[in-house]
């Protein structure tokens, strides 16, 4: 057989055409590595970000539970006055039971009577998305509880948890509220938005049970399936 010498090849350009190569493969490798990084932060950050919304509403079950022990019964969604008119949320109602505070509040006054004014920022890290900054969204509610006949916040009778299943779904994360968390307002079993259980970051939504367990429940769970979990009787 014939024998290649490499004659007519210039050794040193084919030399400089593989350095240039080694180099452009070292760059894509760290770009494709650069890439997985930053996919992964992203998903640390979402994890971590969905544990906070788990634990802020293992604070709030505790809330409600020691609410339910003092009273006998879950809050109303709404405290009214002598004339029957909403005067502030149930978030707002549970704010003793969440923490200690020595803000002057008023709770037989409305949700934003000045008095109540200094308490709306203490306790809006709760009840609000803290992504939103200083955007005027940032009081917006991302809790809600579900009304209406059937539901543990009804409006027309008391409800307390011992009545409830363990897997009764108290409270729900909602997008979008535009609902100050003070503010006297929730969601209506009968007119649930198709939205809701894709939650704040489209995945799904974290939820309060009875039993007091935060739960992430992914967005492939159907709305129909959800409703059988916001009523008394299923």
């Amino acid at each position: 057989g014939s024998t290649w010498t490499g004659e007519g090849i210039d050794m040193t350009s084919l030399s400089r055409g593989k350095h240039v190569w080694r180099w452009l493969l070292v760059v894509l490798v760290f770009l494709g590595l650069g890439h997985g990084l930053l996919v992964g932060l992203s998903g640390l950050r979402r994890n971590a970000t969905r544990q906070h919304r788990l634990n802020v509403l293992n604070q709030l079950g505790l809330a409600l539970t020691t609410f339910d022990a003092v009273y006998d019964r879950l809050p109303p969604a709404a405290r009214l006055d002598e004339s029957g008119e909403p005067l502030s949320s149930w978030r707002f109602q549970m704010c003793p039971y969440l923490e200690s505070f020595m803000q002057d509040v008023d709770y037989d006054k409305p949700w934003d009577d000045p008095v109540n004014h200094e308490i709306a920022t203490h306790f809006a890290w709760l009840f609000h998305d803290s992504a939103r900054g200083e955007r005027p969204t940032r009081f917006h509610a991302t809790l809600m509880v579900v009304t209406g006949p059937g539901t543990p916040f009804d409006g027309q009778k008391e409800c307390r948890l011992a009545d409830l299943d363990p897997d009764t779904i108290l409270v729900v994360e909602v997008a979008d509220s535009g609902v100050h968390w003070m503010e006297p307002g929730d969601l209506s079993i009968d007119s649930l938005p198709a939205s809701l259980v894709k939650g704040i970051d489209g995945d799904g939504l974290c939820v309060l049970f009875a039993d007091g367990s935060a739960w992430f429940l992914g967005n492939e769970v159907s709305l129909e399936d959800l409703k059988k979990f916001l009523t008394i009787d299923g």
